[in-house]
């Protein structure tokens, strides 16, 4: 489904030189303010960059203060203009606690330095959820890998890899923790390896001792694995 973004509008300012756009950012749950990082979110989202100007900064402050005041708040004497730069257009001017403001907005494409911080973040996101996902492919196989090589059965064997199969599938979401999740599975299977079979410690390949390090990658842990259960098959 295409997103609208916010684009220039009109400008329509009240009786009291007040205005915002009417696509402007609206805070969740009706909430008055937005909640830390929730405005920086909704820039992104409309691919937007923001400059905040004061009033107050105005060569004419002093006039324009004395002409607000008069008018019981009355900001239509001030008529900001445009931060230096290309693309700007008005997304609010209004009141604060700290004084009158005007919000400017421009397309990302507009600053240079912007969209490549946007593009480089985009490609960081890009690999890291291809990277998660491949961390929480391979723990799954190796789940299944492992329960098939030794035949495991009862009770005990099936509620562990029912276990690893719940902590990683809990995260399909690819949360921030998706990748200590798909790890501590791949670890849980190495243990499992030697707690459900006759096989102890000393037995296991060094290979598969490393997997046990919170460290360890689950990809690694997958190879590792495969390579022990060929040998248990051929025991």
């Amino acid at each position: 489904m295409m997103i609208k973004t916010i684009t220039a509008a009109t400008v329509e300012r009240d009786s009291h030189g007040f205005w915002t756009h009417p696509d402007y950012f609206v805070p969740a749950n009706g909430n008055e303010f937005g909640v830390e990082g929730e405005f920086d979110a909704w820039k992104a989202l409309n691919r937007v960059v923001g400059k905040l100007e004061w009033m107050e900064c105005e060569e004419d402050a002093e006039k324009l203060q004395t002409a607000y005041d008069a008018g019981d708040c009355d900001l239509s004497m001030w008529q900001p203009k445009p931060p230096a730069g290309e693309g700007w257009f008005m997304a609010s001017i209004h009141d604060t606690e700290d004084g009158p403001v005007c919000y400017w907005l421009r397309p990302i494409e507009c600053d240079p330095e912007a969209l490549a911080a946007h593009i480089d973040k985009c490609y960081a996101e890009a690999f890291q959820n291809e990277y998660l996902i491949d961390e929480r492919n391979a723990a799954l196989n190796a789940c299944a890998l492992i329960a098939e090589a030794l035949g495991i059965a009862g009770a005990v064997a099936g509620d562990t890899i029912a276990r690893v199969q719940q902590l990683v599938a809990e995260n399909a979401t690819l949360r921030s923790d998706a990748r200590e999740v798909a790890i501590d599975a791949a670890n849980s299977i190495a243990y499992a390896i030697f707690n459900l079979s006759d096989k102890t410690l000393s037995d296991l390949k060094p290979g598969i001792i490393d997997t046990t390090c919170p460290t360890g990658s689950a990809l690694i842990a997958e190879r590792n694995l495969r390579e022990f259960a060929a040998s248990l098959r051929v025991e």
